[in-house]
């Protein structure tokens, strides 16, 4: 996979042309890790149009994974000059602002519960296909947003599992878009492989590292593989920082906490042979 190149213009609008959000030949996928009944994958993608409360509307249809049925029709959702992207309901007429990619840093938006959140940083992002785009980050965080792709947690996720989802069971993230069948976004550090939905399921094979509990508060137990007893432990922040290392000397070892703030970290684990393992770890 292709590393993400990143140019950072802190306080500053990309001045490039508007790329727009809404495209039928976009296929988004998403991932929903959750603790009791494994892994799925759910693909959005837009076909036709719709007419709601005499305004005019791209249909956003939703597939999951390991389920044989056909897309289901569920937002409408619009895109204005202005690069505002609006969403409703299917069988509701109630229009909600979903993304505003004209915010500049200090400005406020209002998503999932009522939740406050403030543009911190704009900077530019090189997509697999080159282009590049511009990205939004708020605090609190960690909503990021990518003009063209949407969400980092989804399309449609107004918010994501940090604000909307109080269940702590699913923990969803958008791992790709796809374009005209190439993939033009794939997340960093993801385990699983970029589809395009038209396969009605699929497990990955999943040699890695776990953690137990995850999430967790002070302390967890990180689980090598069979074939793994040694190596080093890289922690990264969701935005790609070095925060902690640690050498790794047994298959079973606690990780304490320290003083890392709540949020979403990446565990790298190099061995001592030097395969690469990841895996994703929330602390609350």
């Amino acid at each position: 996979m292709k590393a993400l190149v990143i140019f950072f213009f802190l306080f500053a609008a990309y001045p490039g042309k508007t790329q727009y959000l809404l495209d039928e030949k976009k296929i988004w996928m998403e991932v929903h890790e959750t603790i009791n009944f494994g892994v799925f994958y759910e693909y959005f993608q837009l076909q036709g149009d719709t007419v709601i409360d005499i305004k005019a509307y791209k249909k956003l249809y939703r597939k999951t994974s390991g389920s044989p049925g056909d897309w289901e029709y569920i937002y409408g959702m619009r895109e204005d000059s202005s690069k505002k992207v609006y969403f409703v309901l299917r069988e509701d007429e109630e229009e909600r602002l979903l993304y505003d990619f004209n915010l500049q840093p200090g400005d406020s938006f209002i998503i999932c519960n009522n939740a406050d959140i403030v543009v911190t940083t704009i900077d530019t992002v090189i997509l697999e296909n080159g282009d590049s785009r511009r990205r939004i980050q708020f605090d609190p965080g960690p909503e990021t947003w990518i003009e063209g792709v949407g969400s980092l947690d989804g399309i449609v996720a107004d918010g994501g599992w940090y604000y909307c989802n109080t269940t702590g069971e699913d923990f969803p993230f958008l791992n790709c878009l796809t374009y005209d069948g190439d993939a033009v976004y794939i997340r960093e550090w993801s385990l699983y492989p970029c589809l395009d939905g038209t396969t009605s399921s699929y497990t990955p094979k999943r040699n890695s590292i776990q953690l137990y509990p995850n999430p967790f508060n002070n302390s967890t137990t990180l689980v090598l593989p069979d074939n793994e007893s040694s190596g080093e432990l890289f922690i990264y922040n969701f935005q790609g920082e070095l925060v902690d290392h640690r050498l790794i000397l047994d298959q079973f070892t606690t990780i304490n906490r320290v003083a890392l703030p709540n949020g979403i970290y990446i565990y790298q684990f190099l061995s001592s042979e030097g395969q690469v393992l990841i895996e994703k770890v929330v602390m609350e």
